[in-house]
């Protein structure tokens, strides 16, 4: 039930800032993608949204609130089946690659803050952690259609897509 609530809150907070956002130096990336474990055997969903604020040329400033599922299919060192459930609350920056380009531009991020972890193992509630969360990862964005491929915490490689307002 929480996590139906949390991506009931995720797609108002996606769809409002969406409506916000205009061609100016304010953007907003919506985004869905699919998640893997590095260590551990499995598959999750993402959901989030990446505000950001260009200051230069080169340069934004970038947040993001996310939520990913991920269920494991066998930890790395117990072999045990599980769930891990994440939301991510960071800010950073973001380096363009080509600003000049009006096709396709390429990009970079780096993004730190708040993780909250809720872990499950064979059924049993391992209970929530709170700790230090990131990402970091690569775009490119073909006319408001953006692809990339992110490391996000906890130990996620994470394949998005979404557009940008």
């Amino acid at each position: 039930m929480k996590m139906k609530n949390s991506l009931i809150l995720l797609t108002i907070f996606m769809c409002a800032t969406s409506t916000i956002a205009q061609k100016s130096k304010f953007s907003v990336f919506p985004n869905f993608g699919v998640t893997k474990p590095i260590l551990d055997g499995g598959l999750g969903f993402h959901a989030g949204v990446n505000p950001s604020y260009k200051l230069s040329n080169r340069f934004a400033l970038e947040g993001q609130v996310s939520f990913s599922y991920t269920d494991i299919s066998s930890a790395f060192l117990s072999g045990k089946r599980g769930s891990v459930s994440a939301s991510n609350f960071l800010t950073g920056g973001r380096l363009y690659l080509n600003p000049n380009s009006k096709k396709s531009i390429f990009y970079l991020n780096l993004l730190a803050g708040l993780n909250v972890i809720k872990e499950k193992s064979e059924g049993l509630d391992l209970g929530t952690e709170y700790g230090f969360g990131f990402s970091t990862g690569g775009f490119v964005n073909l006319s408001g259609l953006t692809l990339g491929i992110t490391y996000d915490t906890p130990q996620n490689l994470v394949l998005k897509l979404g557009l940008s307002l």
